[in-house]
C-alpha cells in the first residue's frame, strides 16, 4: 500500500521524472541505429524487460508505460518492440509497435532465431539440407534420401514437404523471409 499512496502523490511530470531514476545512457551508441541506448537499471521481470510503478502503483513492462506517456495507449494486441534488440532500452526513439508476428519476423530477419542450421537439434548442415532436398527434387526417394544422410524417412519427406527446413528457398539457397543463415 505505501508504494501505491507513493505514486499517487506524484505528478504525471515527477512520475516520469521518477522513472528516469532508473535509466543510464550506454556509453557508446547502437552500431546500426546510430544512437546509445538508454538502459533500465531498475527492478526486471523473469524475461528481462524492465519494470516501473505506474500511476496506481502496479508494477507495468517499463517499455510500455513510457510508450504510452508520449503516444496514449497501446492497443489491444500490440506489443513494444525493440530496434536495436536490447532488452533493458527504453530509449524512445529505440521502439516500436508490432503485434507477435511482427515481433518473430523482426527476430528472424535479424538472425536471432533457430532456424535451420542454428537450431540445437539440427541433424543436418545447410548445405546437407539443400543437397538432400535437391537430391529428391531429381528423382531420389526420401526413403533414400534418408539412408544417405542418417535420417529417418519422415525426416526426408518433411524436408522434401518444407515443414522441416523452410528456410530452404526453391533455388536451394538459404534464407527465411529474407534473413540469411
Amino acid at each position: 500500500m505505501a508504494n501505491q499512496t507513493y505514486h499517487k502523490t506524484h505528478t504525471k511530470a515527477s512520475l516520469l521524472e521518477h522513472f528516469y531514476d532508473f535509466v543510464v545512457e550506454s556509453d557508446t551508441a547502437h552500431p546500426v541505429l546510430g544512437t546509445r541506448c538508454h538502459l533500465w537499471i531498475g527492478r526486471c521481470g523473469t524475461a528481462g524487460y524492465g519494470q516501473f510503478h505506474n500511476e496506481t502503483g502496479h508494477p507495468v513492462e517499463a517499455t510500455r508505460w513510457l510508450w504510452e506517456q508520449g503516444h496514449g495507449p497501446i492497443p489491444e494486441g500490440l506489443l513494444v518492440l525493440h530496434k536495436c534488440d536490447i532488452r533493458s532500452c527504453v530509449n524512445g526513439d529505440h521502439l516500436f509497435l508490432g503485434n507477435y508476428a511482427d515481433n518473430a519476423a523482426d527476430m528472424v530477419n535479424k538472425g536471432r532465431s533457430n532456424h535451420g542450421p542454428k537450431h540445437p537439434n539440427a541433424k543436418l548442415s545447410a548445405e546437407d539440407a539443400v543437397r538432400m532436398k535437391t537430391l529428391m527434387k531429381e528423382g531420389m526417394s526420401p526413403k533414400e534420401a534418408a539412408i544417405l544422410f542418417g535420417l529417418t524417412t519422415r525426416h526426408a519427406y518433411s524436408i522434401r514437404n518444407g515443414s522441416r527446413w523452410q528456410c530452404l528457398s526453391t533455388e536451394g539457397r538459404i534464407g527465411f523471409q529474407g534473413a540469411q543463415f
